[in-house]
């Protein structure tokens, strides 16, 4: 049995409009939350679309860790990536791709 009562609950959601009920025992509520934290977060906004070498792997895991990926493919030359990512991201990437120029 959870601790508030229903009626307790419906109570709270009513003065508290921005709130969200949940029960960590029955998992009533929590797919609610969990889209609510998700939206708002932070998400990546500047669009890439670039050929990121082979050597700077790093990048492109940052890029799976951090960003959006739209598209990612293996050429010869390195990995085509169409993504989203912040900006301070896309100012590695775009200085690392420069360099290979």
């Amino acid at each position: 049995m959870d601790i508030a009562s229903p009626d307790v609950v419906m109570e709270i959601l009513r003065r508290e409009p921005n709130s969200y009920a949940f029960s960590v025992r029955s998992g009533f509520g929590v797919d609610g939350l969990v889209h609510a934290i998700e939206k708002s977060l932070p998400h990546p906004s500047v669009e890439i679309t670039t050929v990121i070498p082979y050597k700077r792997g790093d990048l492109v895991s940052a890029i799976h860790e951090h960003g959006e990926i739209l598209s990612e493919e293996h050429l010869a030359e390195g990995t085509a990536i169409h993504a989203y990512v912040d900006g301070g991201l896309a100012k590695a990437i775009e200085i690392a791709t420069s360099k290979q120029e």
